[in-house]
């Protein structure tokens, strides 16, 4: 029987109300129920994951996980194709898939609007362009705020769908759907960011649309794997980690060994064909992003694709990559690896930071826990013991310090506080006092032929080190051994992203990106209550929509 066909034989009329209180099925029922109900016009769509079934002129599009309904979503059906959702309509739905809690409206989002229960239980949202609601399992948390239990659900303000330009802010949840800790953003930053959303104020919000949209182009792509290189690592392991390191190049007439070129990225370091760097860059970005974006969302789609990056990153048996970096930035013709390839697995660290923010979402399983506890307890453990790993930590330039943020990072993400503390309390000496002279200058890093680079490169992980010591209980931010520390060294490159900009007086041979400095300049602006430095971001049009925003909040 065809599709049309099948809604053809459902446009009797009927009542809402007693057709959804006499079927059982909802979000959260097993799958067998919701067959028992629907079965007769039961239709299986494996592109989705998901069973359409066709009912009382509705099309109830359900999606399961571990046996029940971890979202559903429903669209009122004619001849002509879908109908928009009556708010009566919308309020009997809301109804029944909320039984003894209130629905409360949290505002409009891209065309639609959207509602969570009272307990954090539950969320909904209305898409407009699909004329469809759907209904989700949302996050209780014990910090969840409690309503008076009741059975009849805030009625949605319009019958008529708001139809919301591209410019219009998000509206996030109202707090605490979700909850957990990230280690890049300063202490109560992101639950500050949340509260401040959720009462409409309207300097966050083209932030967190800037995030929004990188999460839903992560949607959209494919997980990446070390599995997929043509050619693999020496070991001749396709779960091996491997690259090529950027500044070494052919010697004289194409001869081995390669030759160090400094800031000259020689193109067959980002070929995808032998190297993992552009991979692991790209999953630690998708899932940053969509991890995040469940945050201030709740919406379960962003976590659910978050760890399907992780599980074919780090878990699935096919695809995980092995918990070294034995093979990073090798140099043909010398050597098959070289300690200064760890610094490409920060982008390990930041994934795995961000896993904390997935905390409540029925998507990451308890195994999967489990499985990134292991994967990382053994990827720390060869990062502090293994050869690669001390001589990267014995660095004196920005490889050192992003060593030390990638250990302390995980550390935190691993409970071994203790560790994370000890790190940076060394980084006091170890970074701070050998790396920033009195003037408040990077020496190892004007060296460099992209002097200003690397001094934006070393002060991004120096502030983001400062910042996981505030959860360790260490305080980098305001050390100085009489020099002047993190904040003299940013002071020190003021001059230079200011607008108009001073002239640069080292060698820099790529271009200068001044934006680069705006997280750096906001979160100055925080931690040590100065508005010189966020005067500086506000003269960059664009930085009001960059997603630091949401992670260092005043």
């Amino acid at each position: 029987m065809s599709f049309k066909r099948i809604l053809l034989t459902a446009v009797m009329p009927f009542c809402l109300v007693g057709f959804m209180t006499q079927a059982n099925a909802q979000v959260g029922e097993t799958q067998e129920v919701f067959d028992t109900t629907f079965g007769s016009s039961k239709i299986n769509d494996p592109l989705r994951n998901a069973t359409i079934y066709l009912k009382g002129g509705y099309k109830i599009i359900a999606a399961f996980a571990d046996g029940r309904a971890k979202s559903v979503s429903y669209q009122r059906m004619s001849e002509e194709g879908p109908l928009p959702i009556s708010a009566a309509e919308a309020e009997s739905l809301l109804k029944h898939n909320g039984v003894g809690v209130t629905w409360l409206q949290t505002g409009t989002d891209r065309g639609g609007e959207s509602w969570r229960s009272s307990d954090g239980s539950l969320s909904a949202d209305y898409k407009a362009e699909d004329k469809r609601l759907d209904v989700m399992l949302g996050r209780e948390t014990a910090e969840s705020p409690k309503a008076t239990p009741s059975a009849t659900p805030t009625t949605p303000q319009s019958s008529t769908p708001v139809q919301v330009a591209a410019t219009t802010p998000v509206t996030a949840p109202t707090p605490a759907t979700t909850s957990g800790t990230y280690y890049a953003a300063l202490p109560g930053s992101l639950q500050k960011a949340k509260e401040r959303l959720a009462a409409g104020d309207p300097s966050l919000s083209a932030a967190l649309n800037e995030l929004i949209q990188a999460a839903d182009k992560a949607l959209k792509e494919t997980p990446p794997s070390v599995t997929e290189k043509k050619k693999p690592a020496p070991s001749h392991d396709p779960h091996d980690y491997a690259s090529l390191a950027p500044y070494f190049w052919p010697g004289p007439n194409g001869s081995l060994p390669y030759v160090r070129h400094d800031g000259k990225v020689n193109p067959e370091s980002k070929d995808p064909d032998f190297n993992d760097d552009p991979r692991v860059g790209h999953m630690s970005k998708a899932v940053d992003a969509l991890a995040l974006a469940y945050y201030f969302t709740g919406k379960e789609t962003y976590a659910e694709k978050a760890v399907k990056f992780i599980r074919t990153w780090f878990l699935d048996p096919a695809t995980y990559m092995n918990p070294n970096m034995d093979y990073a930035q090798g140099v043909r013709g010398k050597t098959n690896g070289r300690s200064e390839g760890v610094l490409e697995a920060r982008s390990i660290a930041i994934a795995a930071d961000a896993l904390g923010l997935l905390n409540g979402s029925v998507s990451f399983t308890e195994k999967d826990r489990q499985g990134m506890k292991e994967w990382l307890e053994k990827y720390y453990n060869w990062l502090t013991t293994s050869e690669a790993g001390k001589g990267e930590h014995a660095a004196k330039n920005n490889h050192g310090t992003w060593c030390d943020v990638q250990a302390a990072r995980i550390a935190m993400c691993l409970g071994h506080n203790e560790d994370a503390k000890r790190i940076v309390t060394e980084a006091e000496h170890l970074r701070v006092g050998l790396q920033i002279e009195d003037n408040g200058s990077q020496p190892f890093e004007l060296s460099r032929t992209a002097a200003f680079s690397y001094s934006w490169f070393n002060l991004d992980a120096l502030t983001e080190l400062a910042t996981i010591g505030r959860y360790a209980g260490a305080d980098l931010w305001n050390y100085s051994d009489g020099k002047k520390g993190i904040r003299g060294a940013i002071e020190f490159m003021l001059p230079y992203v200011d607008v108009p900009a001073k002239d640069w007086p080292y060698q820099q041979i790529k271009e200068r990106k001044e934006n680069a400095f705006l997280s750096i300049l906001h979160q100055a602006s925080v931690v040590y209550a100065d508005p010189k430095f966020d005067a500086v971001v506000a003269k960059y049009h664009d930085a009001a929509s960059m997603p630091f925003q949401l992670l260092f909040v005043k």
